[in-house]
Parts: C-alpha cells; structure tokens; sequence
C-alpha cells in the first residue's frame, strides 16, 4: 500500500518550484515524472472519494508544470 500524503506532495511541489526558479527545468521535470509515477501508482490501489479528487488534481498539477517546462 503506497499512499503518498500530502505532506509529501507539498515537499515535491517546493522542490520543483525551487528549481524551476533556479533555472534548472531538466531536474524539475524528472522529479515531476517522480511524482506522478508515485500518484499513478497510488490511483492504481483503487483508491474512492476525497482520495481520489485529490490525486486526480495533484497529477493534473504535475502534468500542467510539465507542459511549461517543455514550452522553455
């Protein structure tokens, strides 16, 4: 059971921020890939409700930032 809290998207969010500030898109982007290969996994468990808002909203985020730092 791999449920990733949102303490811990807070703390991925941070880091790609930083780095995209820091010029530094290539990190930015494998860590986003990180991460939305950690909520995939998460959404596969079949996780319902609140849950699931959120992970759908999370990977929507990640792939959104992704989508920016292809357009750089």
């Amino acid at each position: 059971d791999v449920a990733p809290s949102r303490g811990l998207g807070d703390v991925y969010k941070r880091q790609i921020l930083l780095l995209m500030r820091m010029n530094k898109q290539a990190q930015a982007a494998d860590i986003l890939k990180e991460y939305i290969t950690l909520l995939s996994a998460y959404e596969g468990q079949g996780i319902e409700g609140t849950e699931k808002e959120w992970t759908n909203k999370e990977i929507g985020w990640a792939n959104q930032m992704l989508d920016r730092i292809s357009r750089i």
